[in-house]
Formats: C-alpha cells, sequence, structure tokens
C-alpha cells in the first residue's frame, strides 16, 4: 500500500499494483537522462499547447523509479495504454502535489527548529 506521507500514490494494472513517488534521485535522473528539468517537464504536462504523450510517459516513469528501478519507458508507455492516459495525469498530479507538500512542511518544520533553537 502507498505511504501518503511519504508522497505515494499508488495504482493497479492488470492485476499488479505499482506506486508512483518523486523523489530527489528519480528526478535528477531523469534531468539526467533527458537533459531537461524536471520543473520544464512538470510545466508541460499543464499547457495543453506544449503537451505531449512522451512528456506524460517520462514523467511517470520518474515517478516509478523509487519501487520500480527496472521498469522501461517502453513499459511505462504501455502501462499508460493500458490504465489511461487522462488517469495517468490524475494519479502523476496527485503524486507529484504530495511529493512537493511533504518537502514544503520538512522545510516548516526546519526553520521553526531553528528559531526554537536561537
Amino acid at each position: 500500500m502507498a505511504n501518503p506521507h511519504k508522497g505515494e500514490v499508488d495504482f493497479v494494472v492488470a492485476g499488479k499494483k505499482y506506486v508512483l513517488r518523486f523523489t530527489t534521485n528519480s528526478i535528477v535522473t531523469a534531468e539526467e537522462e533527458f537533459g531537461q528539468p524536471f520543473l520544464q517537464m512538470c510545466s508541460e504536462l499543464q499547457d495543453e499547447d506544449k503537451q505531449t504523450i512522451g512528456t506524460f510517459r517520462r514523467v511517470l516513469w520518474v515517478g516509478l523509479l523509487q519501487h520500480h528501478p527496472k521498469i522501461t519507458l517502453a513499459q511505462c508507455g504501455d502501462l499508460m495504454d493500458e490504465f489511461g492516459h487522462e488517469e495517468f495525469g490524475a494519479k502523476i498530479g496527485e503524486a507529484l502535489e504530495r511529493s512537493f507538500q511533504i518537502g514544503s512542511k520538512k522545510r516548516r518544520r526546519a526553520r521553526r527548529s531553528r528559531r526554537r533553537a536561537k
């Protein structure tokens, strides 16, 4: 089961459970692999004029790397065909939101701790 406190979102395709989680390492891997900033990929997903299925597939791959490190881009495309592009758009959005909320919550807690320590 996905742990929402870690930014995870799960889904099932053909009876197999998958977990999406956007981590620092998976994001850096994607940036190195594709030569494009991850946030740029994400902003392209939000702009209908710039959206491509390839970008969706790349972002899905990034999200799956943490729990499914051997998954390929081609396998991600197959998952998209099976699960549905719109459904993946929603799952990716949910996982990104959870992942980045967790980071900002941790930063706020760290700032509060530093202030208390002074």
